[in-house]
């Protein structure tokens, strides 16, 4: 890959770390400063998806075009090479992301299976045992302070290793960067 066009992805992903990490202290501090739960879950759906945006450039989505796809998984290849990340990896999972973005159709999905008037429960700061007598698939978007858990219908994604592995990928990038630039290169 080119210097330029390899600088082009790896200062996207430089931004898109920071962003990420960002939205984890915006997290932190809405939690610490009890704002209202809606504030929290914003700061959350950022780093979801700038996390999704990440795991793109190393995990590229299926493309139908088979000349872009062929592209794409070259380009994921080079770049987990590049970097050291191998699969399976953390950020290798965007489900959780998949459930942020497209969050429509989960509640398609939720109010067609409904055969009586449902309870939705979403934007919860508590933990998940404090909500009792409700199905999974009837709690959305539920957060657990204490044991730093993100839940989706019921499935559980720890986004403290998600977080970690984020800040990671970011120290690698900025060097990857300073190599780029490297006159020596």
């Amino acid at each position: 890959m080119e210097a330029h066009v390899e600088h082009a992805y790896v200062s996207e992903i430089v931004n898109q770390c920071e962003g990420a990490i960002a939205a984890v202290e915006r997290m932190n501090t809405a939690l610490a400063s009890k704002e209202r739960a809606v504030v929290f879950f914003q700061h959350a759906q950022a780093f979801i998806l700038h996390a999704g945006a990440v795991s793109r450039v190393f995990w590229p989505p299926r493309i139908r075009n088979a000349a872009r796809w062929k592209t794409a998984r070259s380009r994921g290849e080079h770049f987990r090479h590049q970097f050291g990340i191998s699969s399976p990896h953390i950020l290798e999972d965007r489900s959780l992301r998949n459930h942020i973005e497209h969050f429509d159709e989960r509640l398609d999905e939720w109010a067609s299976s409904l055969t009586s008037r449902g309870i939705l429960v979403d934007l919860n700061l508590m933990p998940l045992a404090a909500i009792g007598g409700i199905s999974p698939k009837n709690i959305f978007r539920q957060y657990d302070p204490q044991a730093k858990i993100f839940y989706f219908q019921g499935k559980a994604f720890d986004i403290q290793p998600m977080a970690a592995a984020i800040s990671e990928v970011l120290k690698l990038a900025v060097n990857r960067l300073a190599l780029i630039r490297s006159p020596s290169r």
